[in-house]
């Protein structure tokens, strides 16, 4: 344990490194020093934190798992003693923590050491997580050795943890208690306990690597093509695949895979590969275990539509079991799939991808008629697009067609399966006159499925005598799987979007019932109160001067009470919004701005509502981010209207290289905007100023 002259000569030591930035030798333990020196160039501030909360912990990790039975062992080995133990990521976020003794659990709630918070040395300075972190090494930080006086009533021994395979380190095991009761065996104690962890992470991931190679080869044996399998630092690929990928293109693939890793069993994702190819990904089993998720995936490419894969040798090789017009084939169906693949993976609407489909059906199969048809509710199918030779009559994109009688769009939804007509000769029914009337002799067509529910159809139809190749069927599945996933992309992201701006529409209303409940209610009490205090303040006699001062001061002290009021309540919603309008709602916005503002607004008439609520909000949390990181001597403010858009742009010209990746209030902002269909760009090049562009959509009426 320290004694007290050992805690007054650190208290010494670090007073005079704060004031002078150096030490004379012996004033500190040069590992506390070096981190001294370090906080000092982050910027931490030494007397207070305000920390960011980084992310919700995962409680599924493989550290996670394997650190929980150890801290909870150590809580009652311990219960008698106020210690608490703690396990962060290895950014410094806290995952775990327990501690028998509910005193020390809130201290350190009031120093946010709380799940979901990053001790990181950036962010916190001089402690036992974030030194050794920093180190790489055992650390012991004890009272006023910690850079943030706040944090000097405790004492922190903390121990890396490494991952028992690649030794990367994962995070770090940390016991706190009070630095009065600190004792050298809390650093024994951290340093076996996160050895403890570290095995239990060996034993777990034994176990996932297990159940992992199990799925795999079970899958391997069932499905003909592609299978991959993620977990861990383990990956698995079928020889399918490592034959028909290239590096990049297997690299690519694992990350798009790992991105469904998350993702509920059965979902899919398309992924357009490095060297153009298309890639369908879909999750199949999950290998779960308490050491992590891994999962198995099977890899349909565009190449699989081929009834028989063409083997490739090396350059100079004979290339063997394909004539020329099959490699053109080949290679016109590629290219079809990856065009239309590319569509769909950056996200073009439903309907760009609905046009395009018949056209590149129609191209790499050489057909005349070529359709995506959408099924309706009362039976009935429309045409959503199509592709007609010249000689063909032309069909009316939108029109809807009955599915009496014998056609393929009925087959196709009757069965939810690909379905073929050979010849159309003596089929029955006004759709089967239709495609008579157009020359079409032989079709296929294949399902659209959406959530399990057939949408619609592909189909394709040929002019010629004789029956449409045996492997259409196929070709023409790929390109309707594909339409499927536009829909569901567009349907998520539809969904996301309304979803987001629920919970605008819902925040701003609540704002505005506040700032009403405060007018209405509150704010009316004060006033009459002060009122009150007034006309006693003047009916009191005129020798009671020390009873009136009283009254004129209390008095006062309300008014100054229910103006700050009134400044809270507009800053929840602010009454001239609504009443004015946004040009006044800015000005005030930018008169109460602790950096000087210069503000364009060249909008003459009243916006929507929303958009109004949501350009206020734009504007004020970034004047609120420029005063308080940008260092800023200005900043300046235009508002326009460009065709059905609301422009806002805001330059400041401060430090620069704001990041919403990192965490910063720029994600608010996004996220307000693109609630309302908008969208941001943001440049903030270090040194030079950050400059947002925000578009807003809206419609008068």
């Amino acid at each position: 344990m320290s004694s007290g002259s050992d805690a007054s000569g650190v208290q010494r030591a670090r007073e005079r490194f704060l004031s002078v930035g150096r030490l004379d030798p012996g004033g500190a333990r040069p590992d506390v020093l070096d981190s001294w020196r370090r906080s000092r160039a982050l910027g931490v501030q030494p007397d207070h934190f305000d920390l960011p909360f980084v992310r919700e912990p995962n409680a599924d990790s493989p550290l996670s798992a394997a650190a929980a039975p150890v801290l909870h062992r150590i809580a009652a080995d311990l219960s008698p003693q106020s210690v608490s133990a703690i396990v962060t990521s290895a950014d410094g976020v806290v995952l775990q923590r327990v501690a028998p003794d509910m005193t020390i659990m809130n201290v350190l709630d009031t120093v946010q050491l709380a799940p979901g918070y990053s001790y990181a040395e950036e962010f916190v300075g001089t402690n036992g997580i974030g030194t050794a972190l920093e180190t790489g090494q055992p650390t012991f930080i004890r009272g006023g050795e910690h850079y943030v006086g706040t944090l000097g009533r405790l004492a922190c021994a903390a121990t890396p943890i490494r991952d028992p395979i690649t030794r990367n380190t994962v995070g770090v095991l940390d016991l706190t208690c009070w630095a009065g009761e600190s004792d050298p065996l809390l650093f024994a104690l951290a340093n076996s306990a996160g050895s403890h962890i570290e095995e239990r992470m060996r034993a777990l991931s034994h176990e996932s690597e297990t159940a992992l190679l199990e799925a795999y080869l079970q899958e391997a044996k069932r499905f003909p093509l592609g299978v991959l399998a993620i977990g861990g630092e383990v990956v698995l690929m079928n020889r399918y695949l490592r034959a028909a990928l290239d590096a990049d293109d297997q690299t690519a693939l694992l990350q798009h895979a790992s991105d469904l890793l998350s993702s509920a069993m059965g979902a899919a994702a398309l992924a357009v590969l490095p060297s153009g190819n298309a890639a369908k990904i879909t999750g199949v089993e999950r290998a779960g275990t308490r050491g992590g998720t891994n999962a198995v995936f099977h890899v349909h490419l565009a190449v699989d539509a081929i009834p028989h894969p063409l083997a490739i040798r090396q350059p100079g090789d004979v290339l063997v079991g394909a004539s020329r017009d099959e490699l053109g084939t080949l290679a016109e169906l590629q290219a079809a799939l990856r065009r239309v693949a590319t569509l769909v993976a950056h996200g073009a609407a439903p309907s760009e991808v609905f046009s395009a489909v018949p056209d590149e059906l129609a191209r790499c199969l050489h057909v005349g008629h070529s359709t995506l048809f959408r099924f309706e509710a009362d039976g009935t199918a429309t045409l959503l697009a199509a592709r007609q030779e010249p000689v063909f009559a032309r069909l009316r994109v939108g029109k809807r067609f009955s599915l009496e009688g014998e056609n393929i769009a009925a087959m196709v939804l009757h069965t939810g399966r690909a379905a073929r007509m050979d010849s159309h000769d003596n089929a029955s029914g006004s759709s089967a006159a239709n495609v008579r009337a157009l020359g079409v002799r032989s079709a296929v067509g294949a399902p659209v499925v959406v959530d399990g529910q057939v949408w619609g159809a592909a189909i394709v139809g040929s002019s010629r005598p004789e029956p449409l190749p045996p492997d259409t069927e196929a070709r023409v599945g790929d390109f309707a799987d594909l339409v499927a996933t536009a829909l569901a992309n567009a349907q998520t992201r539809e969904e996301l979007t309304a979803s987001r701006a629920r919970i605008v529409v819902a925040a701003d209303e609540a704002r505005r019932r506040i700032e009403r409940d405060l007018h209405d209610g509150a704010q009316q009490r004060l006033v009459s109160l002060g009122l009150d205090l007034r006309t006693a303040e003047a009916t009191l006699p005129a020798g009671l001067h020390g009873v009136k001062a009283q009254i004129a001061a209390i008095a006062t002290g309300l008014a100054e009470i229910s103006q700050d009021l009134r400044e809270i309540s507009h800053g929840i919603h602010p009454a001239v919004l609504t009443k004015g309008g946004l040009g006044p709602a800015l000005k005030t916005l930018a008169r109460r701005s602790t950096v000087p503002v210069g503000l364009d607004f060249e909008i003459d008439r009243r916006l929507p509502e929303s958009i109004e609520v949501a350009a206020y909000y734009v504007v004020a949390e970034a004047l609120t981010n420029v005063a308080k990181h940008a260092r800023a001597s200005k900043v300046d403010v235009h508002v326009d209207t460009e065709h059905d858009n609301l422009r806002l742009v805001i330059r400041d010209d401060g430090i620069g290289g704001a990041d919403s990746a990192k965490g910063s209030g720029l994600i608010g902002l996004i996220d307000r905007v693109e609630a309302v269909g908008g969208t941001m760009e943001i440049s903030s090049r270090t040194g030079r100023g950050t400059s947002l562009l925000a578009r807003i959509p809206f419609q008068i009426h």
